[in-house]
């Protein structure tokens, strides 16, 4: 299974760049429903694609664990109006669990990654130990809606 969320590149601002080199790019991705700012640091996106219609692979670094939502509104929520410590590139995911078994991702990841069904793509989530343990012991169910607070949503990968 892959990762996939298509949308046009709005945006790409360089973060940090020394000698010539672009390290870090925050990378704003309008799916039509919702804008997202990611973080690249590959170059599978850059400032040539904008206006272009992309699809990408995304992969959110987890900050906090899962919940099972009390709603089943799926998405990608970003508040970078807020004034606190998280990164310009958190995210609140809210999303059907696809799949928790790392030998059929698409993953670059530990085994402990995870595929979510956003409504507008699918994302993997890492760091997610505590729920795919919930999914071995039938506590969460493939297909069960999940909210998950995302420290860094990153650009992996081009489809």
């Amino acid at each position: 299974m892959k990762t996939s969320l298509s949308g046009e590149v709005v945006a790409v601002d360089v973060e940090s760049a020394y000698g010539g080199s672009v390290y870090e790019r925050t990378v704003r991705i309008d799916t039509g429903q919702t804008a997202i700012d990611c973080f690249e640091g590959k170059a599978h996106v850059t400032e040539e694609d904008c206006g272009k219609v992309i699809d990408v692979m995304l992969l959110a670094q987890r900050s906090t664990g899962a919940l099972v939502s009390e709603t089943t509104e799926k998405g990608i929520f970003q508040d970078n109006e807020a004034d606190d410590d998280r990164s310009q590139w958190h995210g609140t995911l809210r999303g059907e669990v696809v799949c928790a078994d790392s030998n059929e991702l698409d993953s670059r990841e530990d085994d402990s990654t995870i595929l979510l069904d956003v409504g507008i793509g699918t994302i993997l989530v890492s760091g997610q130990e505590e729920l795919k343990e919930s999914i071995v012991d039938g506590n969460i169910n493939i297909g069960s809606i999940v909210q998950i607070e995302s420290g860094r949503i990153d650009i992996i990968g081009r489809n």
